[in-house]
């Protein structure tokens, strides 16, 4: 960056890196594969953008209360993927970035049960072991 600034070529710094990833046409999303070169689902992709970063700047302060891991997880899966279903270039090696989101979600949404502890003193019900077949022999 100090090459640019000392050398005062914010012009040429700004179309060759920003502008162009910003209008370049890639095939490898949504809005690329059936808008093809020419961008036709620019506007619409426009939209799932804003959609995504309104849901982003919301879940923070709507619904209230507090939330537990779960949701926390879920919603941040949710806007990664909301993001990244709006961008123009996507590649399946994006698929890191929300998947440990997705997964804690799951895995703590189903916690395991517990099993009541045994008393070693009182004996075991056969039927409830399994051994209703050998107890009846």
């Amino acid at each position: 960056m100090s090459v640019v600034l000392l050398s005062h070529n914010w012009h040429y710094f700004w179309s060759d890196t920003i502008a162009y990833q910003a209008e370049r046409p890639a095939p490898f999303s949504i809005w690329g594969l059936w808008g093809g070169y020419y961008q036709t689902l620019r506007p619409y992709e426009h939209v799932v953008l804003g959609a995504v970063v309104a849901m982003g700047l919301l879940c923070p302060f709507w619904p209230r209360g507090n939330r537990t891991h779960v949701e926390v997880a879920a919603l941040g899966a949710a806007i990664m993927i909301g993001l990244q279903l709006g961008i123009t270039y996507w590649f399946y090696l994006y698929i890191v970035w929300f998947f440990p989101l997705v997964v804690i979600a799951l895995v703590l949404a189903h916690p395991e049960r517990e099993n009541e502890p045994v008393d070693a003193r009182t004996p075991l019900d056969v039927t409830t072991v399994g051994l209703a077949g050998v107890a009846a022999a």
